[in-house]
């Protein structure tokens, strides 16, 4: 498990999507996204719709993503490689500690 800034983690994975809200193994709401508002129709409002299931599905992959880039970056340590440079930073951002 990942430690932030505040010493804390995240809630573990595995997390699960179901239409619009992402759940914990437990049934805990991670996430809600909301639907697009009822004004907006057609084409943008399908576009919209789109975008909010590929945010929950992108949330979904949140803890597996962060955690096999701390590893690889655990693993290869401080490097010169811009993309190993760039999964640090990445890490940076989300924990609030410095690469």
């Amino acid at each position: 498990m990942i430690t932030f800034k505040n010493g804390a983690s995240h809630t573990p994975g595995p997390w699960k999507r179901n239409h619009l809200t992402v759940r914990d193994a437990r049934g805990m709401v991670i996430a809600e996204f909301q639907e697009p508002h009822r004004m907006i129709r057609g084409s943008e409002r399908n576009d919209d719709m789109e975008w909010c299931r590929n945010n929950a599905q992108l949330l979904i992959g949140a803890p597996d993503l962060l955690a096999a880039a701390s590893a690889v970056v655990k693993k290869h340590g401080k490097s010169n490689d811009p993309v190993f440079a760039a999964l640090a930073d990445a890490i940076a951002k989300i924990t609030g500690v410095a690469p």
